[in-house]
């Protein structure tokens, strides 16, 4: 059984939250939201799943959206009504924000995740990930300004 179906079977990806910490005064003012695969009483990253060229990038996709809703989901329920609200750090491939464009996408999944689960754009940092992308950065810039007019700082 391939790890995608074994994924897809087993359901135990989470979000993992790796502190941010400032130099300056050693507080937590982030988190970064990372996928850890859960299994035979394990955890390990989900790295090699996102380059593994043997997975379908749909499959990929899938996995990715469902962490970014439970680490969402976490955050609104769990950090939300801190007096001082630590940041969430995603991350999202570039090429996804793209084709999702260019299938006529008007407001990015994560948006809307953050709008359903009533999150303030200004919370999340959305980090773009460094993956194959070699298309048109001006073009991927416009696209990353969906995310900026939603508060969310870059």
């Amino acid at each position: 059984m391939n790890l995608a179906n074994e994924v897809s079977l087993q359901k135990k990806i989470l979000p993992y939250f790796q502190p941010i910490i400032s130099l300056e005064d050693g507080k937590i003012f982030g988190y970064e939201a990372l996928g850890r695969l859960e299994e035979n009483g394990s955890v390990k990253s989900m790295g090699y799943f996102f380059s593994d060229d043997e997975i379908s990038s749909k499959e990929k996709l899938y996995q990715d959206r469902d962490l970014r809703k439970k680490a969402l989901s976490f955050y609104q329920a769990n950090i939300i009504d801190q007096d001082e609200k630590p940041l969430l750090f995603i991350n999202i491939n570039p090429s996804w924000i793209e084709e999702s464009a260019k299938r006529g996408v008007e407001i990015f999944p994560s948006i809307l995740m953050m709008q359903e689960l009533g999150i303030d754009g200004r919370n999340i940092v959305i980090e773009v990930t460094e993956h194959e992308y070699s298309n048109d950065l001006a073009f991927l810039n416009r696209l990353l300004q969906q995310y900026r007019d939603f508060g969310c700082p870059y």
